[in-house]
């Protein structure tokens, strides 16, 4: 049994071929597919995929820093822009 943890396959770049996609991964072995959203643009298209496969794709929350801070703010020592 193989779990993906963190698949984005809801991107447009996969919406030609996405059953073949997931065709190939249950082929593969692959039993789960948990897909985290990248920001609030990506919700709707992931919940989508998680409908249209369910009992094998999951949706999960993620929660970007960088997506929501703006530039020059962050605070963790080593980190682009940050301020420490």
């Amino acid at each position: 049994m193989l779990i993906d943890t963190h698949s984005h396959l809801f991107l447009e770049e996969f919406s030609d071929d996405l059953p073949q996609v997931m065709e190939r991964a249950r082929q593969a072995g692959v039993s789960r597919i948990y897909m985290p959203n990248i920001d609030s643009t990506t919700i709707e298209p992931m919940l989508s995929v998680c409908a249209d496969y369910p009992d094998f794709c999951y949706r999960t929350a993620s929660y970007l820093g960088e997506r929501v801070i703006p530039s020059g703010t962050v605070n963790r020592p080593g980190a682009s822009g940050s301020t420490q």
